[in-house]
């Protein structure tokens, strides 16, 4: 099945045409069939998805009440952009809702019996730290969030 059958009658004779035979040959991917350059296109956009991950969530206002900011944990945020709440968060608030995404990654891969995680709020990362001894740092080898 080639792309033409998906398209209208029209639109395939245009491509075809007018763009197609005359372009085609000068482009520097010629050689390579329409499915493979498409596959490949599909493959980097899937690889750059991957790479901007972070935890998210959204905390919904109560519709109808009169807000001074967003409350979150006890604490009241002011509306607009908050660089980053008390325990690492960055956040914006609006009178709908408060949306925040976390500033850190917790690591997930590592030597658990002879590591342990410990969280640093000053710095708003997570370090991997040897049990016996905290000063040592251990290899993670993933995270996520």
């Amino acid at each position: 099945m080639e792309i033409k059958d998906f398209l209208p009658k029209k639109i395939t004779e245009l491509i075809l045409e007018k763009i197609w035979f005359s372009e085609w040959e000068k482009l520097p991917f010629a050689s390579f069939s329409l499915q493979k350059s498409f596959l490949a296109f599909l493959v980097s956009v899937g690889s750059m998805v991957t790479l901007g991950d972070a935890s998210c969530f959204t905390v919904l206002q109560v519709p109808g009440k009169p807000y001074r900011g967003c409350t979150w944990k006890g604490k009241l945020y002011p509306f607009g952009h908050i660089e980053r709440t008390e325990d690492c968060y960055q956040c914006g608030c609006s009178p709908g809702a408060m949306e925040c995404c976390s500033l850190f990654h917790t690591p997930v891969s590592y030597n658990k019996k002879k590591c342990k995680v410990v969280f640093n709020k000053k710095r708003c990362e997570y370090n991997v730290v040897q049990k016996d001894d905290p000063s040592k740092v251990c290899f993670a080898f993933s995270a996520v969030g």
